[in-house]
């Protein structure tokens, strides 16, 4: 419900025509305090050991029944923990996503022994003013879990790396909103970064179910639904 109300893809899949589906994740409650097991996140689905991958590839498969899926273009974004669950889906089912957006999360699993089977690209969102998962990595100020995180720029490196894409970005700006661009690279993969300067635990363009003084600004600059689907429908499982 939370995601469905920050993100609005609602208007946006009804604009498109796509598919969008809003999982919800495990806890002791039915309704509330859910969380995914992203690796090194979060609460109590990972202290659980909960297998959130293996969810997503059953709920994959009981979709089909019931709607007409393009198996080339299925993907896969998520807010703050439902980002870290992107990344941990783009390492351990690349055969199934075909490109991930997290916004507000970063790579939660250990790179040197989860890797991806093949190229996938990434579009991640992320504010400077973020103090739940911080930019340069480590534990935010209110992390909910004082766990140190990696750092954004190392997640997008990593995947720029395993991509074969440019070291080297395209550079854009929308007000307040900086977009790196790098890419393409191995079958037209890509990874983009949208920084945004004014931004806090929020999701761009959208709304926040939590108080704007509790998670911070929304930056209004860019809409990252819009651009997440943009992105999305260029890069189809190759």
């Amino acid at each position: 419900v939370q995601q469905r109300n920050d993100s609005q893809m609602d208007k946006i899949s009804d604009k498109y025509g796509f598919i969008v589906v809003y999982p919800a994740g495990t806890g002791k409650m039915e309704d509330r305090f859910l969380t995914f097991n992203a690796g090194i996140c979060c609460g109590y689905a990972r202290k659980n050991n909960i297998d959130d991958v293996v969810f997503t590839s059953f709920l994959l498969e009981e979709l089909k029944n019931f709607l007409n899926i393009d198996e080339k273009r299925v993907y896969a974004t998520g807010f703050s923990n439902g980002a870290f669950m992107c990344y941990r889906l783009a390492v351990e089912l690349s055969d199934r996503i075909a490109a991930i957006a997290p916004v507000s999360g970063v790579l939660g699993m250990n790179p040197q022994k989860y890797k991806p089977k093949r190229p996938i690209s990434v579009i991640h969102f992320h504010g400077l003013k973020d103090k739940f998962v911080i930019f340069e990595g480590g534990i935010g100020e209110k992390s909910f879990e004082k766990i140190p995180r990696m750092s954004v720029p190392e997640t997008i490196k990593y995947f720029v790396k395993w991509n074969g894409c440019p070291e080297k970005p395209k550079i854009i700006r929308k007000g307040k909103a900086v977009c790196k661009i790098y890419g393409p690279g191995k079958k037209n993969s890509e990874v983009v970064l949208w920084i945004l300067e004014d931004g806090g635990h929020t999701w761009p363009g959208g709304k926040s179910t939590l108080p704007i003084s509790m998670v911070g600004k929304i930056n209004t600059d860019i809409c990252a639904s819009e651009l997440i689907w943009e992105f999305f429908e260029k890069h189809p499982m190759e």
